[in-house]
Order: structure tokens, then C-alpha cells, then sequence
């Protein structure tokens, strides 16, 4: 459908109804893509590769989506973000593997608010990073916080203090 638009630079696909597949078709031409929003768009599990080659996307916008998790190279080939939404989803753990290193090293601002993070061993990587990294982490901390286990439900992520797998306190 959008063979032809090869210089496209800016694509708004936002409330539309997408699956993995239909994306990655839809997108597979457009390497000068520099803008995607994905809002509201009822994805759900990323798999590996969903996105093409991207060399100079920018922003991603992937909020308000039904996505849980991600195979670990899903944003492998789009490692020039510098800004990505993934607001109102329901993630609940981020690990290590979550993103790769090369997007890290570029990205410049992470929104994950509003997921549905599981305060648990498996979470430990990821509030550790919360309190070391340089990128800027929109809407920290108060929209970074536990929904599971029930006794963490409320906590914020930074009060969360995990310590050896299977106790964990907060302040």
C-alpha cells in the first residue's frame, strides 16, 4: 500500500486496527520513516524483527496498545530512536533483554508509565536501572509504579527495594 511513498518521512497509523503482520508489511519500504505513531492501534505481543530495516527512525509512538512483551530483537532494527512511548500498555516485567543495547545507547526518552509493573524478582534489573540511567524517563516516578504482586499494589518503582530474589521490601 505504501510502496511508493519510499521518502515518506512522518506516518500517522494511530487508531487504526493493526496486527504485527499488517504492520510490518505496511512499513517494510519506508527507510526515510523518521516519525511512526502506533497509538491506539490494539497491538499486543511484538515478535522478533516486526519492524524493518529503519536506519534513521526517530520517534516511535506505541502507546495505549494491548502490548504485554516483545521478543527480544523486536526493536533489533531500529536502533536510531531517540523517542519511545510505550504508555498504557500492560507491560509487567522489563528485563535486560527487553531492549537492545544499541537502542539504549541512542535513546534520549523512555515512556513505560502506566504499565502494569509486577513487583517480583524478574524486576530487580529493571529498578536498578530506573536509578542509574541517563535517559529520560517521562513521567517518573509517580506514573512508574507495582500492580502485582497485591501487597505491592500502589508502590511506586522507586520505593520498590528489591533485594535477594524472592524478598523484597519498599520503604
Amino acid at each position: 500500500m505504501l510502496s511508493s511513498c519510499y521518502k515518506l518521512r512522518f506516518l500517522d497509523l494511530g487508531g487504526n486496527f493493526l496486527n504485527y503482520k499488517i504492520l510490518r508489511r505496511l512499513i517494510s519500504q519506508l527507510k526515510q520513516l523518521r516519525y511512526l505513531n502506533l497509538e491506539n492501534t490494539r497491538l499486543g505481543y511484538m515478535p522478533a524483527n516486526v519492524f524493518p530495516e529503519m536506519p534513521v527512525m526517530e520517534t516511535l509512538i506505541m502507546t495505549m496498545n494491548r502490548i504485554y512483551g516483545w521478543d527480544r530483537d523486536a526493536f533489533a532494527r531500529v536502533t536510531s530512536l531517540q523517542y519511545l512511548d510505550l504508555r498504557h500498555n500492560i507491560i509487567k516485567i522489563v528485563n535486560e533483554s527487553s531492549f537492545p543495547t544499541a537502542l539504549l545507547a541512542n535513546l534520549k526518552n523512555l515512556n513505560l508509565a502506566t504499565n502494569q509493573f509486577a513487583c517480583t524478582c524478574e524486576q530487580i534489573w529493571f529498578v536498578s536501572w530506573l536509578r542509574q540511567t541517563n535517559i529520560t524517563l517521562l513521567e517518573y516516578p509517580k506514573a512508574y509504579y507495582c500492580t502485582t504482586p497485591d501487597n505491592y499494589n500502589g508502590i511506586l518503582l522507586k520505593d520498590y527495594k528489591p533485594s535477594v530474589c524472592g524478598a523484597a521490601q519498599s520503604l
